[in-house]
């Protein structure tokens, strides 16, 4: 089951679309991807991000496991990158008052994103 929602981060100028597969809770670990499509390239040059992310509900920290950067607008673009985080051991929170902080308390408490903005 995929549900989306679509979110606008103003003080940022981002698009995002999260899309969330729910996924069994007995285990308290749940996998998500996350969407970006920027309003302009970003430092990297990249207009959108597909983010592979894994969330241990329990302690409501996530690990990024895969990015891919696209060349222009989700579906309508090319691979330009796609790399494992140096840094995809770490356990991180998410920044607080994001998306994807959102996100995360959502799916772990309801698993799946069920909110409206």
């Amino acid at each position: 089951m995929r549900v989306g929602l679509k979110l606008r981060e103003t003080t940022i100028s981002l698009d995002i679309l999260l899309t969330l597969a729910k996924c069994r809770l007995l285990s308290l670990t749940n996998y998500a991807w996350l969407l970006v499509n920027y309003l302009e390239p970003d430092q990297s040059g990249s207009m959108s991000e597909v983010h592979y992310i894994k969330v241990h509900c329990s302690d409501s920290v996530f690990r990024t496991l895969k990015k891919l950067r696209y060349d222009g607008l989700m579906g309508l673009a090319n691979v330009a990158d796609s790399f494992v985080p140096s840094n995809f051991l770490d356990l991180n929170y998410a920044k607080s008052g994001t998306a994807r902080e959102a996100a995360i308390k959502n799916m772990c408490t309801n698993g799946l994103i069920g909110y409206h903005w």
